[in-house]
């Protein structure tokens, strides 16, 4: 009977500990950056997102206390890049990770935003569930068909002309 209780016992240390181990890779992921060289880390900005483009649809996520659509994007935390930034809030957003490439456009509040890609192909077909780590500020994440909502449909209407532009762009590349 001892015998038997202690296996019992081992065995929910174990998992406990695999747990542990566990959570502690996740949150890692989300704070790891890929894009922290030299050149990187002068360039910080207050705020910065992704432009995605895949299959001729923009990947886009609705915000929940506003309802209006954005690219995922979000502040700094001050002490990373702004291709940081655009990593870990597209992350953090839509549960996908990216490869961030170049900055496509410095709005005038200081807004980067970068041409990124899927970092593994995922059918825009496939609906994308919120992560965790989304769900207090994005109610949806959609592949979305950039000609479908109007302008005054997106959280920065002001950012609308441009980033169709940007995303007409990115077509021929």
């Amino acid at each position: 009977m001892s015998a038997t209780c202690g296996w019992v016992e081992t065995a929910i240390r174990y998992k406990f500990l695999a747990c542990f181990l566990l959570a502690g890779t996740l949150s890692a992921d989300l704070d790891a950056c890929p894009y922290e060289t030299a050149e990187d880390t002068h360039s910080s900005a207050f705020a910065a997102g992704c432009l995605v483009r895949s299959e001729g649809k923009m990947l886009v996520v609705r915000h929940k206390f506003s309802g209006k659509l954005g690219i995922p994007a979000g502040y700094s935390d001050g002490l990373e890049s702004a291709r940081c930034t655009a990593y870990r809030e597209t992350l953090e957003e839509t549960g996908l990770e990216v490869r961030v490439h170049e900055m496509l456009e410095e709005f005038d509040d200081g807004f980067r935003l970068f041409r990124c890609s899927l970092a593994d192909y995922i059918p825009t077909s496939d609906p994308v569930d919120v992560p965790a780590s989304g769900i207090a500020e994005i109610s949806e994440v959609i592949w979305f068909e950039p000609d479908s909502a109007p302008q005054r449909q997106w959280r920065f209407p002001e950012q609308h002309p441009a980033l169709m532009l940007l995303f007409d762009a990115l077509s021929s590349q």
